[in-house]
C-alpha cells in the first residue's frame, strides 16, 4: 500500500500484491542462523513436478516469523508430505541465487510452497504461489511480514511479486532514457516497527527535502511506506537514502524528522530498475538491502 499526501487532502493508494544474479544481501540478521539447504537440494519427496519450466525465479527472504525460525523452506510441489526434503531453504535476511521453479505438467504450472523451516505436514505453510509458465519469465518474489497474526500469533506472511520478464504486473517500470527507477518496499518493517497511527514514511535521497514519486505533482508526495510498491525515478549516479516518519503534527513532510534508517548506499544506472527492500528484525534493528531487477 502507498500513502500520498496532498497539501489538501490525504488518500490512499492500493499497490497490487501477487499471492500476494542477486545483488548484495545483509548477513548476521541476528533472528536466526540457519543454514541454508543450497541450489543443489532439489528433493521434494513424493510430490509432482521438477520438470524444467524455462523461467528462473529468486526469493527474498524479509519474513520476521516472531519467535518461531524465520528461516523459510521452499518446495516444488503443490502439497507437501511430512519430512518432504525442501527445494532450497532461504534464511531471513538474504535472496537466493536465481533457480528454475520447476513445473507440475505440460501447461507450466508451477506451484511453489513455504513453510517455517523444519515444519512440514497439511495445515502448517504461510504461503503458496502459482503461476502458468511459458518459458523466459524472470519473476523475484519477496517474502515480507505482516501487521495481521496467524492462529498461533505469529506474524502472517505477505508476497509481492516482481516480474522481470515479460514486462508485466502491477509494479512494472521502465525506466526513461537516461533514467533510473527505484521501487520502495517497507512491509518487511512489520510487525517489528511500531508507530502512532497514521505515521507514513517519506525517502530522502541526500539534499534538502523529501524525493517525489514517480506520479507526483508540485503539491502532493507519496510516501514510501507503509506498505510497498512506490516508484521514484532517479539520474544516474550514486546516492545516500534514507527514511523518514511523517511530521506529528500533520504539516505536509520536509524529511527534517530523524530517520528510521540511513546511509543506504544506491547507484542508479540509467535504463535499469532497482528494488529498496527496508526489513526489521526488531525495532532497533532496521536493515536494507538494494537489488537490480534488470528491466
Amino acid at each position: 500500500m502507498q500513502r500520498l499526501l496532498s497539501m489538501v487532502a490525504v488518500g490512499f493508494l492500493l499497490a497490487a500484491c501477487g499471492g500476494s544474479g542477486a545483488g548484495p544481501t545483509p548477513t548476521g540478521s541476528g533472528i536466526d542462523d540457519t543454514p541454508t539447504s543450497g541450489p543443489d537440494a532439489t528433493g521434494v519427496g513424493e510430490a509432482p513436478g521438477g520438470r524444467p519450466s524455462g523461467a528462473t525465479v529468486r526469493i527474498v527472504n524479509v519474513y520476521n516469523g516472531g519467535d518461531k525460525a524465520a528461516s523459510i523452506d521452499v518446495y516444488a510441489a503443490p502439497w507437501v508430505e511430512a519430512g518432504a526434503t525442501p527445494l532450497l531453504t532461504v534464511p531471513y535476511g538474504t535472496a537466493t541465487e536465481f533457480f528454475d521453479p520447476t513445473v507440475a505438467d505440460d501447461a507450466g504450472d508451477m506451484f511453489l510452497v513455504f513453510y517455517r523451516h523444519g515444519e512440514t505436514g497439511n495445515g502448517t505453510e504461510v504461503m503458496s504461489q502459482t503461476e502458468t509458465l511459458k518459458g523466459g519469465e524472470i519473476i523475484t518474489y519477496i517474502l515480507m511480514s505482516d501487521a495481521e497474526k496467524r492462529d498461533d500469533g505469529t506474524p502472517k506472511l505477505y508476497l509481492q511479486s516482481l516480474y522481470h520478464s515479460p514486462k508485466g504486473g502491477a509494479f512494472d517500470s521502465t525506466p526513461e532514457p537516461g533514467k533510473s527507477v527505484l521501487i520502495a518496499n517497507m512491509h518487511g518493517i512489520e510487525p517489528a516497527v511500531t508507530a502512532p497511527e497514521g505515521t507514513s514514511w517519506y525517502l530522502a535521497a541526500g539534499g534538502t527535502g523529501c524525493k517525489k514519486s514517480i506520479n507526483d505533482a508540485d503539491y502532493t508526495l507519496t510516501a514510501a511506506g507503509p506498505g510497498d510498491g512506490t516508484r521514484y525515478v532517479f539520474d544516474a549516479g550514486s546516492y545516500s537514502l534514507s527514511l523518514h516518519p511523517s511530521l506529528s503534527d500533520g504539516s505536509f513532510p520536509d524529511c527534517s524528522t530523524k530517520a528510521l534508517i540511513s546511509g543506504i548506499d544506491y547507484t542508479a544506472e540509467a535504463g535499469k530498475t532497482t528494488v529498496l527492500v527496508v526489513y526489521a528484525p526488531t525495532a532497533t534493528d532496521i536493515k536494507s538491502m538494494v537489488l537490480p531487477l534488470g528491466w
